[in-house]
Parts: C-alpha cells; structure tokens; sequence
C-alpha cells in the first residue's frame, strides 16, 4: 500500500522506466527474462473497467533448468493507493494465452479482496477516500 494513489502511480513509472532502460533483466543465478515490452492502460482504456491502472509486462523467461525462451507475464493493478501483482512463468509447450489464463483467476480474486477491504474500512471511516472510490466501491465506471 502506498500512502497516497499518487505514489502509487509512481510505482508503475517506474516499472516502465526500468523496462525501456532494460529489456532484458536477470531475475537471479541462471535466470533472465528478455525482450520485455509493457502496456499501461488507465481506466477506460482498452476493456480496463476495474482498476485506475494495469501494466502488463510479457517477454520470454529462460533458465538453466527449464531452457527456453519460454513466455512470462507480469500484471500490476492499481486501485487507489493500493497496487496488487501475478506473474507466470512458461515452460515447454506453454503458450502466452496460456499464461494469461492461470492468472486470471487469481488476478481476479485479489482485486475483489482488495475492493471488498476497501469498501469494509471506507464505511467504517478507517480507509481514506480514494479518486477511485466510487468505481471501487460501486462498481460503475467513470
């Protein structure tokens, strides 16, 4: 959680940033992702109807103990101050579609977790309103 959803948006600039910097990165000892490329999309944009932001990053995973190049996804959503991650990993055999389908669910899962908490402490006055309150909380788009 960030204080504020304006540091939160920060969150994602900089993921942006370092993918256009760098597009391939070492995730650790015998693994690299490469030909990274990233797609932000705010709210209303492109089928987005329930978060103020997404950045879906994919590229190719390779390992030492896998091979590769397989695909990779990382999704991040924004919801007012509140930022919420999946990623995957392919292995032989394992399309990007397929990838995008196995997070689906749990993408899903969090964002209506995070909505339900948010909306819980808005009512009871411990959450603080956020720009996107009343597409969190009600489900209408702007």
């Amino acid at each position: 959680m960030h204080r504020t959803a304006e540091q939160a948006d920060w969150e994602n600039a900089e993921v942006l940033e370092e993918m256009m910097r760098c597009p391939s990165q070492l995730l650790r000892s015998g693994e690299v992702l490469t030909e990274l490329t990233n797609v932000p999309n705010a709210l209303g944009d492109f089928g987005n109807s329930y978060a103020d932001d997404t950045l879906t990053e994919t590229g190719a995973y390779t390992s030492d103990w896998l091979g590769g190049p397989h695909p990779y996804v990382w999704e991040q959503t924004r919801i007012g101050p509140f930022t919420i991650a999946v990623s995957g990993k392919g292995a032989k055999g394992w399309s990007l579609t397929d990838l995008f389908d196995r997070l689906r669910d749990p993408h899903t899962s969090m964002r209506g977790g995070l909505r339900r908490a948010i909306e819980r402490d808005t009512r009871a006055g411990a959450g603080s309103p956020s720009v996107s309150e009343s597409t969190v909380t009600n489900g209408s788009s702007r």
